[in-house]
């Protein structure tokens, strides 16, 4: 397994830690469903390098992450999904892994 790898698998085992994690945001009606399995998508996706699919979820968890947060959920969870999120955004980026589009469609916050 190489860095890259490594890296992800990391923040894998940190974002579904019992630390920050908790299993009832799995049940398809809780707040956080969307975050959390489209967190995860991101996570498979870019260890299967299937780039562009895992920029698209990347999009995905960022709205859903701003959705919580603009309703007044606050959870250590969100903080680490954001790193994640962008230290994800900032190597498909940097490796030009995916294509302009699906950069351009990720939110600005991750691309800086």
């Amino acid at each position: 397994m190489n860095d890259r790898n490594n890296v992800i698998i990391r923040y894998a085992e940190i974002l579904n830690s019992q630390d920050i994690f908790k299993p009832e945001w799995l049940r398809r009606n809780a707040i956080y469903y969307n975050l959390i399995t489209y967190v995860n998508h991101t996570i498979a996706l870019f260890i299967g390098m299937n780039y562009d699919d895992a920029a698209v979820f990347v999009r995905r968890a960022a709205k859903a992450l701003d959705f919580l947060i603009e309703r007044g959920y606050r959870e250590k969870y969100f903080d680490v999904s954001e790193e994640y999120l962008y230290k994800i955004t900032r190597h498909l980026m940097e490796n030009k892994l995916i294509t302009e589009v699906m950069l351009e469609s990720i939110p600005d916050r991750f691309r800086k």
